[in-house]
């Protein structure tokens, strides 16, 4: 558990009111235990750890080690509010925001970075899936002869049923409705929003507390002859899509070589014109990537004509690979719940 203990005290009507509070998330690889047989996974999940404890008048009243349930709520007392998992303390209205925030910050603080781009990853991967089951149901609606109410469906599918089936259950070809149509065509668009928006999420919080920088060039290999220096646009124009063993990487980095706001910009000023030691690629070009790291949170970069574009194929790869490194390292300092 974290030993930083947050507490927020304040005057009551009849006496002095203290939560105490700490709270840790941590990434952990996942066990299964198999009779006894502890197996790993090679996969990574968030342990979190967490304690709130209230006081009134120095005695403790009451506790609660689930920050799901850190919530403050109306109580059934008009004007005085309590957090969901401790009832006992009662707050009043002029109190509510500042403890909530006490809450909020106490949860904030105890998050590193890598566990709420890991949180990101999870949502834009279920995003994803979402995005795709949409997709695809969509194109089995434009491979339907025609495109009935649903109210007309529900008849066609009943008539089906009552025929081969004699009203029984059984084997119902599935007839999609115009309103289904228009429901997934709203939710692909609500999905690639919710892309989009997570997306930009995971790259501000690298941009602000990245602590790493790697740069990766494509191998120098004659089979690489014709790639290399060439645009995204250009490789897919030719087909081609790059995997993590088509680069090497040339430099790794610490984000404290690089000012100014514009990380990427700096990232690409410094590879030019002020070459770090220990750098073992040509200057930054066109077709080279940059990495930002922070633990095993990663986004991806490449190097454009006309600034950097986001690759998140190079992204997911190098993802996985500081997953695998994570769990490894684990293991071998019998690092365990």
């Amino acid at each position: 558990m974290s030993n930083t203990v947050h507490t927020l005290e304040w005057q009551g009507k009849n006496g002095v009111v203290r939560l105490e509070a700490s709270y840790q998330a941590m990434l952990q690889e996942k066990t299964n235990n198999l009779d006894g047989d502890i197996c790993y996974t090679g996969k990574l999940e968030i342990i979190e750890r967490a304690s709130l404890t209230a006081y009134f008048n120095d005695k403790r009243l009451d506790d609660s080690w689930n920050p799901v349930f850190w919530k403050v709520m109306e109580s059934s007392v008009p004007g005085v509010y309590q957090i969901r998992d401790v009832p006992k303390i009662g707050i009043q209205a002029e109190m509510l925001e500042k403890v909530r925030q006490f809450l909020e910050d106490t949860i904030a603080q105890g998050t590193p970075v890598s566990v709420q781009a890991f949180r990101l990853d999870h949502k834009l991967k279920q995003t994803m899936y979402d995005l795709a089951s949409y997709q695809n149901t969509l194109k089995e609606i434009k491979a339907q002869k025609d495109l009935p109410t649903r109210q007309e469906a529900r008849r066609r599918m009943k008539a089906y049923n009552d025929l081969y089936n004699e009203g029984g259950e059984g084997y119902v070809p599935r007839i999609y409705s115009a309103e289904e149509r228009e429901y997934a065509v709203d939710q692909i668009a609500v999905c690639q929003e919710k892309i989009k928006d997570l997306t930009a999420q995971k790259q501000q919080l690298l941009f602000d507390h990245a602590t790493e920088y790697c740069i990766y060039q494509i191998k120098e290999n004659e089979a690489y002859h014709g790639i290399r220096f060439f645009s995204s646009a250009d490789q897919e124009k030719m087909g081609v899509t790059l995997h993590l063993g088509d680069y090497d990487m040339v430099y790794r980095g610490n984000m404290t070589e690089i000012s100014g706001t514009d990380k990427l910009d700096a990232i690409f000023a410094k590879c030019n014109q002020d070459i770090p030691a220990g750098y073992m690629g040509h200057s930054l070009s066109v077709s080279d990537v940059i990495v930002l790291k922070n633990g095993i949170a990663v986004t991806a970069f490449s190097v454009e004509p006309t600034g950097f574009q986001e690759k998140p194929n190079l992204e997911t790869e190098l993802f996985q690979n500081a997953q695998r490194a994570f769990c490894q390292h684990q293991r071998n300092q019998g690092i365990t719940r």
